[in-house]
């Protein structure tokens, strides 16, 4: 058997490589037929390991007891790092899309109140900026949701060494929730700021007031 064990462990490599680009492509199929995000990584990860568990069974012999373990792990590893990569990839497309959105939206509208010259013109364009930049937001928060980002539940369920919390019942869990809570926050604030320019903004004071 020990003849044999490289020609396994050759077989194996193909297997980890063929089922990494599987699971490539079928998120890419599933997420252009309008999938939800984290969804498809699932269906299309767990779908592809199954597919590698029995393709290592077909391939291992009877009796001998070889250990794939170690080649399904740097799969799973690989799966996780492609998904991250386009994670961040459609991340950074959604939202220079909700910005040209904004953009375009507020373009024409303030050219004309400035033509225009009203007394009210500057009160006009902070009201026309507040409503389309909700309605810019409001669509960028309903897409992220396909994406699962709950740093609530992340934050409240680990401690400060993001280890999962071991509730004892001597947690103080009112500083725990409130900790939880800002975290949350502090990414919507980041998720929420459609910047026109380079500028600092200061949407962070309207999440956490003083």
């Amino acid at each position: 058997m020990q003849l044999v064990h490289p020609a396994y462990l050759t077989i194996l490599g193909h297997l980890r490589s063929k089922t990494l680009e599987n699971f490539k492509s079928r998120l890419e199929q599933s997420l252009n037929c309008g999938e939800g995000f984290a969804a498809s990584v699932r269906t299309c990860g767990q779908s592809c390991m199954l597919e590698f568990d029995k393709g290592c069974a077909d391939a291992s012999i009877r009796l001998a007891k070889w250990d794939a373990s170690k080649v399904r792990e740097k799969l799973r590893r690989d799966i996780e790092t492609h998904a991250s990569s386009v994670c961040n990839l459609k991340l950074s497309e959604m939202i220079k899309k909700y910005e040209k959105q904004l953009a375009g939206a507020l373009t024409e509208p303030v050219e004309s109140l400035f033509e225009a010259g009203g007394r009210d013109t500057w009160v006009s364009i902070r009201g026309l900026l507040k409503r389309e930049t909700e309605v810019a937001v409001s669509g960028l928060l309903a897409d992220f949701a396909s994406f699962e980002l709950d740093r609530f539940s992340a934050v409240f369920n680990h401690d400060n060494d993001s280890m999962p919390r071991v509730w004892t019942g001597k947690e103080d869990i009112r500083t725990i929730t409130k900790d939880a809570r800002s975290a949350s926050l502090k990414l919507l604030s980041v998720m929420a700021a459609i910047r026109l320019d380079e500028k600092p903004d200061k949407i962070e004071k309207y999440f956490f007031p003083l």
